[in-house]
């Protein structure tokens, strides 16, 4: 067992007897190197044939829990711990053994188109998480009134991998609904429809229309007539249909008596009756009514 003295070639025989002498043996040193399979890098270290490889070095990896040391790349080979007894021979390797993470975080980002213009606005920011290097894919969101998914966006980022630093971000993009105001203009010219206006867009004044006899009053958003629409501050949400108001002009009538007694002239209104019309006198005549000519 290595005791006694060590001999030598050149050590000299003071034996008087047959006797024996013990072989000693010393143990091997070996080489092993760490494999972080991705993470942080580990400095290698020496180890003894025949004893326990000892305290083993820690790593770190983004997204992933460090379980331990294996014989072999991605979990594979026998598990190597701080009291595994060294049996290589040579100099080895020893492979990081990971469990991804399960609350990695990720973000997704929702953009809406403005009411005019090509720049879409960041609305909101959601910070979710899953499992590291798994897929992830975004959800669009149902809440937006008035805006409907651009799924052929040329920035839209639906799904990616879960990126162990947390890196992934996911972008999706919402467009405006479309919709039409047509003009009624109830007996008027008529007036162009005005298509493809986003929501919550303004829409500018169109041409006034007009009608024999009438004034324009403008565009009111009933039928009944009840409110105006308000071409500056009004926004279209839905389909409309805006209604033309219209004011009969009032018109002054005279009266040429033709040789009879003068007569005062009145205001008419167009498309009404002339209602109760003077008279006039002139002797020798008898009054028969008035003419257009």
């Amino acid at each position: 067992n290595g005791t006694g003295s060590e001999v030598t070639a050149g050590t000299k025989v003071t034996i008087t007897d047959d006797a024996i002498l013990y072989a000693q043996w010393g143990a091997d040193t070996y080489t092993v190197s760490f494999d972080a399979e991705g993470g942080d890098a580990v400095t290698s270290m020496d180890v003894t044939y025949d004893n326990t490889y000892g305290t083993l070095p820690t790593t770190s990896r983004s997204g992933y829990t460090f379980v331990n040391w294996m014989t072999g790349d991605n979990g594979t080979g026998s598990e190597v711990t701080e009291g595994t007894k060294v049996t290589i021979t040579a100099d080895g390797t020893l492979y990081a053994k990971w469990n991804a993470n399960t609350d990695t975080p990720y973000t997704v980002e929702h953009y809406q188109q403005p009411v005019s213009g090509s720049d879409y606005v960041k609305v909101d920011t959601d910070t979710l998480s899953g499992t590291t290097d798994t897929l992830a894919t975004a959800l669009a969101k149902t809440s937006y009134t008035g805006f409907a998914e651009n799924s052929t966006h040329p920035e839209r980022v639906a799904s990616g991998s879960i990126a162990g630093n947390g890196s992934l971000v996911l972008k999706l993009y919402y467009d405006r609904t479309l919709h039409t105001v047509q003009f009624d203009a109830n007996g008027g010219s008529s007036v162009a429809d005005i298509t493809n206006i986003r929501y919550g867009a303004t829409i500018g004044t169109p041409i006034e229309p007009t009608r024999t006899g009438y004034t324009f009053g403008g565009w009111y958003k009933e039928n009944t007539l009840n409110t105006l629409h308000n071409f500056t501050t009004d926004t279209i949400t839905a389909d409309t249909t805006l209604y033309a108001k219209w004011d009969a002009n009032t018109y002054t009538v005279s009266f040429d008596a033709e040789g009879g007694e003068a007569v005062t002239s009145m205001d008419v209104t167009y498309d009404d009756t002339y209602g109760t019309l003077p008279t006039t006198s002139r002797t020798g005549y008898t009054f028969v009514n008035w003419m257009t000519g």
